[in-house]
């Protein structure tokens, strides 16, 4: 069953799509659905709206609910040297996230996780580099 998203929600992903590719502009910036492929020399970041859960928090008799959503992110980089590609590329997204770690207001904390290598096997003789981390927004709504 696909996870609904309130508005606010919806534009807090909106914003860290907006920051990802403005700050990602020369990569292949894609949401949720894709064709997993070698994207050649330009590196692609696939972004998913990830499940907010159930709130960690709920204040003034539940009428706002502060939540811990964990937003997966997934990097194909260019197939020479996918190990520098994909370091390179995460860097990128750090130093976007601390530049702005309360997303204009929206959130109350973004972070990011670490880095997490997950060779794909995309035919009997050839194995896709693909590595995994996430943003982790808490946020008040």
């Amino acid at each position: 069953m696909a996870v609904v998203l309130t508005p606010g929600q919806l534009r807090i992903l909106q914003a860290i799509e907006a920051m990802l590719k403005n700050g990602l502009g020369d990569l292949d910036f894609v949401r949720e659905d894709y064709t997993l492929a070698d994207p050649g020399e330009a590196s692609r970041v696939a972004m998913f709206d990830g499940d907010p859960g159930a709130p960690v928090e709920q204040l003034l008799g539940g009428r706002h609910k502060t939540y811990r959503h964990e937003i997966p992110l997934e990097m194909v980089p260019r197939q020479i040297e996918p190990d520098v590609a994909a370091h390179e590329i995460h860097g990128r997204i750090k130093r976007l996230v601390d530049g702005d770690r309360w997303l204009g207001g929206l959130v109350d904390d973004l972070e990011w996780s670490e880095l997490a290598s997950i060779p794909v096997p995309v035919s009997e003789t050839k194995v896709l580099r693909t590595y995994a981390a996430s943003l982790i927004a808490e946020y008040t709504l």
